[in-house]
């Protein structure tokens, strides 16, 4: 069932609607914030549009390292998973 939750994004308020959990949602927002943070650090004069737009691309980053990461241990895990059944076969037969 959705529900209206305010977030608070670079002091902007918001109102959205979720069916995501209340504390989720306060995870997400407090990731991007911190987020925002780190590029306002490092960028003392950018606009907030610039703040946003590279704060997206950080986080658009890790996301596509993490979904390799995943796809390579998956590969790996079906690697280790036909070895163990050939270790098996050898050892049943």
């Amino acid at each position: 069932m959705k529900k209206v939750i305010d977030i608070n994004i670079l002091g902007y308020k918001l109102s959205i609607s979720t069916d995501k959990d209340e504390r989720y949602v306060e995870e997400l927002t407090s990731y991007l914030n911190g987020k925002l943070r780190e590029i306002k650090r490092d960028n003392k004069t950018i606009t907030n549009m610039d703040q946003l737009i590279l704060t997206s691309l950080t986080i658009a980053d890790e996301m596509l390292i993490m979904r390799r990461e995943l796809e390579n241990t998956k590969g790996k895990v079906k690697e280790l998973d036909l070895l163990l059944d050939e270790k098996l076969g050898h050892i049943q037969g």
